[in-house]
């Protein structure tokens, strides 16, 4: 890398940050000059989330009084009821309970003794604004991970957003995200004008890559290693009722190394047209706009609503253009609400396509990816890697315990580097199922398992749901 390049690039950095700050602080004395009655959509979504916690935690314990020893009732064998397919459809829930009794009897153990309350007491604040939680990761590529997390959602009283996390797995691999914002920063016509300030950093010791394509080979991979962090911001303003418009800004840097597998480096695996921007550092600017539509009853564990999303990136390099490009993504996510309470049907699409224009390439690490993270849950984290890829999702969730769901999924896709390499050939897919601790719905503990193609992916992840 050129120092000129370098030095160029620190100067931009700190004007962009130093532009954000100014800002920040003209937003923050707007705000305190004008006393705004109407709270925020997050803010009243943490309250009743607050609410919906206690009541969960008083609930469990009068049903414990009246000798409901696991706090789930069967209405219809209490009113005699016969119903051959009402029994049939809960039979997920039955065969779910026989395997997971163990785990009911421990989580009812620690909320007849109060040990919930005594650990959202350690882990919060007195006004509940305030969060530490664990973040736990296995089966996404980077072995076992372990981390923590904190939350802030009225910082300094003014509704500011507050959070940052760090993980760090067995293999070294390390994230790191900070960021604060604040929804309600001005009103325009009654209508919130929000911002959002980030910073990242991601270390991947160990990143795979498998080739070019749909038709990539499992037994022909080898590894790079990539250093990457981004720090920038949005502001955004909600046009209608629960309908965000925004746009961002962000500074990206990327820096990667060949490494080797099974004694050959990947340089030598493929060949340098697959491996643009390998051994090299390379910076973007990130400018874009964005759409994001979400009416879903409750973020924790939604039970109908949907969250939609479509936004235009331009990626454009500082200090070389020969790999810009734009990225478009629609996102779609719908739940259902079947027959009864806590019975949900997930729906959800999403598609990434990034064109390139003349002879620009796109640095083979930014490809879109279908993998686990997409998810497409049983393949290994950057398997098939192209300009675009679609995925499709269903999920099937019904109650096991008043604190425990269980899950089947389906998962679909595939990659393709134009639009008329689309078809309905060639699609991977992955299936399973799982358990969800709902606990006070704060946090979410999930194990889910995936059978593929290509194998059996045991998946466990624990973190926040705010």
């Amino acid at each position: 890398m050129k120092k000129r390049s370098a030095k160029t690039f620190i100067i931009l950095l700190g004007l962009f940050i130093a532009l954000f700050s100014i800002i920040s602080v003209q937003m923050a004395d707007a705000a305190s000059s004008k006393k705004v009655k109407q709270k925020s959509s997050h803010a009243e979504k943490v309250d009743k989330k607050i609410e919906r916690m206690e009541e969960e935690i008083q609930e469990s314990a009068e049903s414990y009084k009246d000798g409901d020893f696991w706090g789930f009732q069967d209405e219809d064998k209490k009113k005699g009821k016969k119903n051959v397919g009402k029994y049939l459809l809960r039979a997920p829930t039955y065969i779910t309970r026989a395997i997971t009794w163990p785990l009911a009897i421990f989580g009812d153990f620690l909320i007849k003794k109060g040990v919930v309350r005594d650990i959202v007491e350690v882990i919060s604040n007195d006004d509940r604004t305030f969060w530490v939680y664990p973040k736990l990761e296995l089966g996404f590529g980077s072995g076992f991970g372990g981390g923590i997390g904190v939350k802030h959602t009225d910082l300094l009283g003014e509704n500011y957003q507050f959070s940052a996390d760090y993980l760090i797995h067995i293999n070294m691999n390390q994230k790191v995200g900070v960021s604060l914002g604040k929804p309600d920063a001005f009103y325009i016509k009654d209508k919130p004008v929000g911002y959002e300030l980030s910073t990242k950093y991601i270390h991947t010791n160990n990143a795979s890559y498998y080739g070019l394509g749909i038709d990539s080979s499992i037994n022909n991979h080898s590894h790079y290693k990539i250093d990457g962090m981004e720090i920038g911001g949005w502001f955004g303003y909600e046009f209608w009722k629960n309908l965000l418009g925004d746009i961002h800004l962000y500074v990206q840097a990327d820096a990667t190394e060949p490494k080797t597998y099974n004694g050959r480096s990947i340089d030598a695996v493929f060949p340098p047209s697959q491996l643009i921007g390998l051994n090299d550092s390379q910076y973007f600017f990130d400018i874009g706009l964005r759409f994001t539509h979400d009416d879903t009853s409750d973020e924790a564990v939604p039970e109908k609503g949907g969250f939609r999303r479509i936004s235009f990136d331009r990626f454009q390099g500082p200090n070389t253009t020969k790999n810009d490009y734009n990225q478009y993504e629609l996102e779609l996510i719908q739940y259902i609400k079947l027959w009864a309470d806590r019975h949900v049907l997930l729906l959800r699409t999403d598609w990434i396509y990034k064109q390139v224009f003349g002879g620009n390439k796109i640095p083979f690490y930014r490809l879109a990816r279908l993998d686990v993270h997409s998810p497409l849950r049983s393949y290994d984290v950057g398997r098939f890697q192209d300009r675009g890829r679609a995925v499709f999702n269903i999920e099937y969730y019904y109650p096991v315990w008043s604190f425990i769901d269980g899950v089947f999924f389906f998962d679909t896709g595939r990659t393709f580097h134009d639009f008329s390499d689309l078809s309905i050939n060639k699609f991977k897919v992955s299936g399973g199922g799982g358990i969800t601790l709902r606990s006070i719905e704060f946090f979410l503990f999930k194990f889910q398992i995936a059978y593929g193609g290509e194998g059996v992916n045991f998946l466990m992840k624990a973190s926040k749901s705010f």
